[in-house]
């Protein structure tokens, strides 16, 4: 038996979560017959004229949605077995500390799950998207987003949340195409290792997110809330290095509020529909050139859910969601740079679930839509300071290193993703074979995904400004009718009227008359010498992706083993994935107590459509043109072309490779404590190849290949219990990272212009500086919970995190000119080049504490108002998002307050 056992780990190493295992039913009949006696009745209090089947239905949910803990009554937040499951009710998504209700504040207090360190910063606080996850030490967007089952990543360059405003070729995005508020959450599974097979196209974790129903709520119901902040409302830490130069930094003044209605109805006890709003808005007004700027965000977030159960079909939800959003921007410290992103989408899910002689079959069908557009100036121009050209003086990081007067944008874009989508699961009736038990579940699917990109007209970038010499004798510029990229001298008094003034012709040679001219120029000629022009596209592309799993859960006695295997295809790598996932239990007292995990996994990533996109855009190409005598030429196509394509060919598609060892124990009235160590091996992984070939259609085609690599090691102990009517938690994490791109001296001869930055002094390819931020982290975290109901109408709840230093490659807000790009333009004379500079920043330690209380005012019988408030920072603690020496606005103490008015 044990070679048979150990041979089975041996063909698959992957796992899938699932629940304790049957055979432990028999040691668990008290407890399970206590849990359903306090189910039931939750249920009769919660649907006091329902019938029997809805109320079955209710004690069928609730026990999925709570796990009964071996040896105690208490239900935790990690579910029992041997999955890395962790589950959060309705209850504690209420009860806990928020700000504007994004469901992603209430995963990063899971172990395991970390915040990017951009979400505690002054812009986080006044944006309207999702905040950015890691789990397991993966990318936010490696991270597995499911709606009822259905899948809401974005393949639009889904690593562009933190890209800048003032990209050229892409649009500041999310790595969800929409976000989810906690209103209209019933219920959130997260996943971080042993994830089952039944969910695939991620590396790093799942989210996996339940919709509110008609039967999750009254027979009838109806609520109206508010929930806002403002500046006002809050506390900063001005930050100021010591050597700094430039003005103070001042706090920006936000308002922003939240709006949000739901109603429910229970036509009959077949029959229901809810409807869900809520509108967020963020206005924040800031300073640019010295000046009051005023910027206004807005998100939505709109649930249509209409329910039908135990009529042909045991239960049919079909679902419509818009979520869109919308931001007002504007490049620092640019003129005429006013722009607007476009974000978030719309889709629908038809659900659909029959239980037969078989089993449980469940049918999902699935379209959305979503969108990352920008609408921005067709054309961005760096000029020098000069006279009438001059406003750069008045920018924050004026220099004699940064004389620059930026002015315009980068053109609008627009980006379109569909996805359509068609799933299957069947779940088997148990059966046996002697002493061993099988529970198998398995599945199929198909997903078509399109992405559609248009760039309406050519935009172009304007770098390289040179300042026409002027003297009263010299011959002036002519710009030959180039009126946008080319200024002529021009004079506050006509020549004639200042000799007239001196009394004589201006003489070149008398100082006195060269200053009375200098005064007179309102205007100094320059002229741009080179533009890169990014040319109109309209580019459609689509994939095509079959996937299929099957697992079987084997139990003998005190032994549990999950089998399971996934296959997936899509025709971006055209490569068949399989991918086995494994996992091992052992009850080592045989009194369901204590559970000795181990797990073995594999998890591929999804086929971006990005990387077909990117095959598809056309190059860009530099232009440049030269000045006879006093008259600027035409524009010309420079010899020196970068004309660089890039291909994905022949790829493999990256994976990750986990390995799970832990021990979850049963402390009886002590709750449960679980000790887990989780290793990944990042194989495969995309990289450019640092070589670069031409094609016979002259392009310079950049190939992609599978060499880069990475490891991540995560310990991770966690704890949840209750006591009396306080449930508290406590989780602690170490971790560490590594990646074969340690050094970073790829050859940037063969890099795209717009992929280039300057980094420490030295210029490296967007791509690296991504690499470079990978490799740095957060090596310990710990977080901290308590959710207190003091008497029926108040509770509280407080939740605390620890996280340790780190290190960050960030902007400095400013261009540096690299003179490393000879390549650029041979037709030049000038071949240095402005690119955006980037430095290694330290951020220290942080620790906050936020807080929320809500108290029940109960008006009448149907009648109820909730009054809440949270405080995030309850100790006004440094956040350390501005780094150790740096300059910049920490948000300190916070304070949210609502209202919410309910009818049932």
């Amino acid at each position: 038996m044990r070679s048979y056992l150990f041979s089975l780990l041996v063909i698959s190493f992957a796992s899938q979560a699932q629940n304790a295992p049957l055979s432990q039913q028999a040691n668990t009949q008290k407890a399970t017959s206590d849990a359903n006696t306090v189910l039931q009745q939750q249920c009769n209090e919660k649907h006091p004229q329902a019938d029997q089947a809805t109320l079955a239905e209710c004690v069928k949910q609730l026990h999925t949605e709570q796990r009964t803990v071996i040896g105690t009554r208490y239900v935790g937040l990690e579910a029992s077995g041997m999955s890395g499951r962790f589950h959060l009710d309705k209850k504690f998504i209420e009860q806990s500390p928020r700000t504007t209700g994004d469901i992603n504040d209430l995963v990063a207090l899971l172990p395991g799950v970390e915040m990017l360190d951009d979400a505690y910063s002054i812009e986080a606080l006044t944006d309207v998207r999702a905040k950015q996850l890691s789990i397991s030490g993966g990318q936010p967007w490696q991270t597995g987003f499911f709606l009822d089952g259905m899948n809401y990543n974005s393949r639009q360059d889904p690593n562009a949340y933190n890209r800048a405003i003032s990209s050229i070729n892409d649009v500041q995005g999310s790595p969800q195409t929409y976000s989810i508020n906690s209103e209209i959450v019933q219920s959130i599974d997260v996943y971080d290792n042993n994830i089952p097979a039944e969910y695939g196209d991620f590396s790093g974790g799942v989210v996996s997110v339940s919709s509110i129903n008609a039967f999750d709520t009254e027979q009838n119901s109806f609520s109206l809330g508010y929930r806002g902040t403002q500046s006002s409302w809050g506390q900063y830490h001005i930050i100021e290095s010591e050597d700094s130069i430039s003005d103070t930094p001042i706090v920006p003044v936000f308002n922003k509020q939240s709006y949000n209605v739901m109603a429910s109805h229970q036509f009959n006890q077949h029959h229901g529909i809810v409807i869900s709003g809520n509108y967020l808005t963020s206005t924040v007004s800031g300073i640019s050139l010295q000046q009051n700027t005023t910027k206004e965000r807005s998100s939505s977030n709109v649930l249509l859910k209409y329910s039908q159960r135990d009529t042909l079909i045991d239960s049919i939800d079909f679902s419509v969601i818009y979520a869109p959003y919308q931001k007002e921007e504007g490049l620092k410290d640019t003129l005429n740079s006013n722009l607007t992103i476009n974000g978030g989408g719309f889709g629908t899910t038809l659900n659909l679930n029959h239980q037969f002689d078989f089993g449980d079959a469940n049918s999902k069908l699935q379209f959305n839509s979503s969108d990352n557009s920008r609408e921005a100036p067709d054309h961005y121009y760096i000029w020098r300071q000069a006279t009438g050209k001059d406003w750069g003086q008045l920018a924050s990081s004026n220099s004699e290193d940064n004389p620059y007067s930026l002015e315009g944008g980068y053109g609008s874009l627009e980006k379109q993703q569909q996805t359509t989508s068609w799933k299957n699961t069947f779940t088997l009736n148990s059966l046996s074979t002697g002493e061993l038990y099988h529970d198998i579940k398995l599945g199929f699917g198909i997903e078509h995904e399109q992405l559609d990109r248009q760039r309406a007209q050519d935009s172009y970038k304007y770098n390289s400004a040179f300042i026409y010499p002027v003297a009263p004798t010299s011959e002036p510029l002519n710009c030959s009718g180039y009126q946008l990229d080319c200024v002529e001298i021009s004079y506050y008094k006509p020549l004639a009227q200042l000799e007239q003034e001196l009394g004589h012709a201006i003489d070149p040679t008398d100082g006195n008359d060269i200053i009375a001219y200098s005064n007179n120029i309102a205007v100094a000629p320059q002229y741009f010498q080179s533009r890169v022009v990014y040319s109109a596209e309209d580019i459609s592309v689509d994939l095509i992706k079959l996937h299929g799993f099957v697992t079987d859960t084997i139990e003998w006695g005190d032994l549990s083993l999950n089998l399971g295997m996934r296959i997936d295809y899509d025709d971006v790598f055209d490569n068949v994935n399989i991918a086995p996932r494994t996992s091992f239990g052992y009850d080592v007292f045989s009194d369901n107590s204590s559970l000795l995990i181990f797990g073995a996994s594999r998890y591929y990533d999804a086929g971006l459509l990005t990387y077909k996109t990117r095959e598809a855009q056309i190059p860009y190409y530099i232009q440049y043109r030269d000045i006879s005598g006093s008259y600027l030429q035409g524009w010309q196509r420079s010899s020196s072309d970068s004309d660089f394509r890039y291909r994905y060919q022949n790829l493999k598609t990256p994976y990750n490779d986990e390995l799970v060892l832990g021990w979850k124990q049963s402390l009886a009235q002590f709750g449960q404590i679980s000790l887990k160590m989780v290793a990944r091996w990042q194989q495969d992984q995309l990289a450019r190849s640092g070589e670069y070939y031409l094609g016979s259609d002259g392009y310079s085609y950049i190939e992609q290949d599978n060499t880069a690599k990475g490891t991540s090691r995560r310990i991770s102990l966690a704890w949840s219990g209750q006591i009396a009517n306080h449930s508290l938690w406590a989780n602690t994490s170490y971790s560490s990272s590594k990646s074969n791109f340690d050094d970073y001296d790829n050859s940037i001869d063969d890099a795209s212009i717009d992929q280039l930055v300057v980094y420490e002094g030295t210029t490296i390819t967007q791509a690296e500086l991504n690499n470079i931020n990978s490799t740095f982290g957060n090596p310990i975290s710990v977080k901290f919970g308590i959710n207190s109901r003091w008497t029926d109408r108040l509770n509280s709840s407080i939740s605390a995190t620890y996280t340790s230093a780190y290190d960050k490659a960030v902007t400095t807000g400013d261009y540096a000119e690299s003179s490393e790009l000879s390549n650029i333009c041979n037709e030049c004379t000038n071949n240095t080049y402005a690119l955006t500079e980037y430095k290694k920043e330290s951020y220290s330690p942080r620790v906050l504490v936020n807080l929320g209380l809500n108290w029940d005012l109960k008006l009448s019988h149907l009648h109820k108002l909730n009054l809440r408030a949270d405080i995030s920072n309850v100790f006004n603690t440094r956040t350390y998002t501005v780094s150790t020496g740096g300059t910049g606005i920490e948000v300190g103490r916070q304070f949210w307050l609502a209202a919410k008015y309910h009818f049932n």
